[in-house]
């Protein structure tokens, strides 16, 4: 999973701990373990049959010989390891057997989680083996905790899931809440075929990308195809919030509204004004000619696809003026729906009648 493995965690907050025996899931248990060496699995021999190859007696699949230590239950290391299977299987791959196990345990204490995690590791299985009874509430409360955080999310996961992430969490010495919920967004979100990518309809996530759409449709932007991926990394700290934003003003810079120019814009964004908040006037106008609520004429509203925007005398691009949405609103079908126009009419065709002398 990408971004899944985590150290130590965050400090205990204080008061007494839900967990057995004093654990603290938001510390690094301390180092009281020596991180034994790796074992092949038997004695090596380098013999005519083996073609020289490092095998341990009595094995030829390497990966059941991998299999037996617990490195290889450790998802960050499977790589490493796998790409060792490979080697090792190569016919092509001829070194002495003891040389071998000596090169793949020094490389094995050189990645990254094994340098952070490995006793956390040992310590978390010697606790587990010489109590059984409190590793296993231990491992509910924390699954437990884990269901709460992926809920607040707005993803629900289930109890088997949820136990399995528990028991990676506990291994790699408690993961802090950051940790568990980029886990979570690694196998609901990242991991998934871009088909199966969904925002959730509630929660953490949700909210990210309901306040993204705020901003985008402020300044009448469309980020329907973006907002999704945008939300789930700010939620994962691939970006910031800040990051999205300013990719969204660089949307209605470089768009509908670059005739505004930089330096306008940089004023607009610094003084919080958006294409909303400088338009909301000009729907004011059109809703008044058409006797109408503001809200039903929203500035996605064909008037302003076809009108916000004009090219002026001087051949360059403007914002419309309240004194010709007014005259264009005149222009229109929905004002001859309103009683002003009715009126208007009326007075009209008294006049008429009235030059005739019919009245």
């Amino acid at each position: 999973m990408n971004g899944s493995g985590g150290g130590g965690g965050g400090n205990n907050s204080g008061g007494a701990s839900k967990y057995q025996g004093e654990v603290d899931p938001f510390a690094t248990p301390p180092r009281r373990f020596h991180v034994p060496p790796f074992d092949f699995g038997g004695y090596l021999d380098a013999n005519p049959q083996s073609n020289g190859l490092a095998t341990p007696l009595g094995y030829t699949d390497w990966s059941e010989i991998f299999a037996l230590s617990w490195h290889y239950k450790v998802p960050e290391l499977r790589t490493f390891i796998d790409g060792w299977i490979k080697k090792l299987q190569d016919p092509d791959y001829v070194m002495d057997p003891y040389l071998a196990e000596d090169l793949f345990e020094a490389e094995l204490k050189q990645q990254s989680w094994f340098t952070t995690n490995s006793e956390a590791w040992i310590t978390a299985e010697q606790e587990r083996l010489s109590n059984e009874i409190t590793w296993k509430e231990n491992l509910k409360t924390h699954s437990s905790d884990i269901r709460t955080i992926a809920s607040d999310m707005g993803y629900t996961i289930s109890e088997d899931e949820a136990d399995t992430i528990a028991d990676i969490s506990i291994h790699a010495g408690y993961w802090t809440k950051a940790e568990i919920e980029r886990y979570i967004l690694d196998s609901r979100y990242y991991d998934r075929p871009s088909s199966e990518r969904d925002l959730p309809a509630f929660g953490s996530v949700r909210g990210e990308a309901d306040y993204l759409n705020q901003i985008a449709d402020d300044n009448l932007v469309d980020i329907s195809g973006r907002v999704n991926g945008w939300a789930h990394d700010i939620k994962s700290e691939r970006m910031t919030r800040e990051q999205a934003e300013q990719q969204i003003f660089q949307l209605a810079r470089s768009g509908r509204f670059s005739f505004l120019g930089e330096d306008r814009w940089d004023q607009w964004q610094n003084s919080g004004m958006t294409v909303r908040s400088f338009a909301n006037p000009l729907r004011e106008t059109l809703a008044g000619v058409w006797e109408l609520d503001t809200n039903e004429v929203p500035l996605n509203h064909a008037f302003f696809d076809d009108n916000l925007v004009r090219v002026g005398d001087d051949g360059k691009e403007r914002f419309i003026t309240s004194r010709e949405v007014k005259e264009l609103a005149m222009k229109s079908p929905e004002y001859k729906k309103t009683a002003a126009y009715r009126r208007r009419m009326a007075d009209f065709k008294y006049g008429i009648y009235k030059s005739w002398g019919a009245i």
